[in-house]
């Protein structure tokens, strides 16, 4: 008369995980020749009457990614819905859009369901490579904390796995989820967490390549408009002298008996950003020296000279051709104003400082013209000519004007390490 209740099924308790090589178990890494996949499946879902899960394809560095995906999708099979054949699943995993398909498979006299990505028309497509990319990404980011190293291998082997294609077309996109679309999540946390400048605007500019809505969430736009000359120098008359022109917030900040405390400065980030209803602009705390970047002389002179106008402006045009590419190398200048980017900021874990103020500006050229100017200033504080800024960016080739801008940005960046380094953490009031 009590009934009897049937246990929830639970992967860790009633299921394993078999991984083999051309249909043997194997024990350790030695037994898969290198570069050679694995295939795994799953032993318990048959007692509930249901197909075992099984992926083919799997690289042996990412079994333990792999095994994380049926562990994801077997409790889904038993305790919500069954998947037939040619039925999708997916679900929000950590803010990220988790997506697979399953087509009936034989294994012997096992009865399989084959996961393969949510877009594949049959079992023969194999790994899912979309969805396995992104558990890549998320155990990436559970281990960069306490170790680091295996989190990037971790990325590196998601990349090599997926490596995705340059795209500028949208991608799927659902409510309050992020959709890995050509795998750009790893390449963001790689660029996240890259020690080397060169290696960050390398795998940021692949992100941006994949990712339409990356690109929209950092600049606000998608199509960058065309713009005529002079059209370029109003524009950056307005951001110079007009919108961004006035410093806001103390010149020094002052704190009694705090070492450094006077070092520091709310200095407006001189980048554009877009909002909901408009644009606006960050207030960052930042050691004093940073405001010479836009705010002072001789910078700011230099940024309202013709030459700058004309440079800025083959910048844009060649940003409309190659916009990644371009954007890329403003990465170093962005991360100085701003939270820097990556995927905890797109996920909602790093949203940054929440002093703004609005920005009476039009145009979807301005965060991208913004960007262009920012890094402009800061390379001419460091002592940049313009033919070594023409080389920086791409605009000519001269190996001794490159090795001169390499060496007065180190220093720069050296510079701007040590200021960092003398900073104090200060509360920051709240702007009315």
């Amino acid at each position: 008369m009590f009934g009897f209740f049937k246990k929830k099924f639970d992967a860790q308790r009633d299921m394993t995980i078999a991984v083999t090589f051309n249909g043997k178990p194997i024990e350790s890494d030695t037994d898969v020749p290198e570069g050679e996949p694995v295939r795994l499946v799953t032993t318990g879902l048959a007692k509930r009457k249901l197909p075992e899960l099984e992926l083919v394809g799997v690289p042996l560095e990412l079994v333990r990614t792999a095994a994380g995906l049926l562990n994801v999708v077997a409790p889904y099979c038993a305790n919500e819905r069954a998947i037939k054949s040619g039925e999708s699943f997916g679900s929000v995993l950590h803010g990220c859009l988790l997506a697979v398909r399953g087509f009936s498979v034989k294994a012997g006299d096992v009865d399989c369901l084959r996961l393969v990505d949510i877009e594949e028309k049959s079992a023969e497509a194999g790994l899912p490579k979309l969805a396995l990319s992104t558990l890549a990404f998320l155990r990436g980011q559970s281990l960069v904390e306490e170790e680091r190293e295996s989190a990037i291998a971790c990325w590196e082997a998601s990349v090599a796995m997926f490596p995705g294609t340059p795209t500028r077309e949208p991608s799927r996109v659902e409510k309050n989820a992020i959709v890995n679309d050509q795998n750009f999540l790893s390449y963001l946390a790689l660029a996240r967490h890259a020690e080397a400048e060169a290696d960050q605007s390398r795998w940021y500019e692949r992100a941006l390549e994949r990712s339409v809505n990356l690109w929209s969430a950092e600049f606000g736009t998608v199509e960058l408009p065309a713009l005529a000359d002079d059209s370029v120098s109003k524009l950056l008359a307005a951001l110079i002298d007009g919108e961004l022109g006035v410093p806001w917030g103390p010149e020094r900040m002052k704190a009694d008996g705090l070492k450094g405390a006077d070092l520091m400065s709310m200095a407006p980030a001189p980048l554009v950003e877009r909002a909901e209803g408009g644009f606006v602009q960050q207030l960052s705390v930042l050691p004093f020296p940073f405001r010479a970047y836009f705010y002072e002389s001789p910078v700011r002179e230099a940024l309202r000279s013709p030459e700058c106008v004309k440079l800025v402006g083959e910048l844009y045009a060649a940003a409309q051709r190659a916009p990644a590419r371009v954007m890329s190398l403003t990465l170093e200048t962005r991360n100085v104003y701003l939270p820097a980017i990556g995927p905890e900021w797109l996920l909602g874990g790093d949203e940054g400082s929440s002093m703004q103020r609005p920005v009476s500006l039009t145009g979807a050229e301005a965060p991208v013209l913004s960007r262009l100017l920012a890094d402009v200033g800061r390379r001419l504080a460091a002592g940049l000519t313009y033919d070594e800024l023409r080389v920086t960016y791409g605009l000519r080739d001269d190996a001794s004007a490159a090795a001169e801008a390499s060496r007065k940005m180190n220093a720069l960046t050296a510079e701007e390490g040590r200021l960092m380094g003398l900073s104090i953490g200060i509360e920051l009031p709240a702007l009315e």
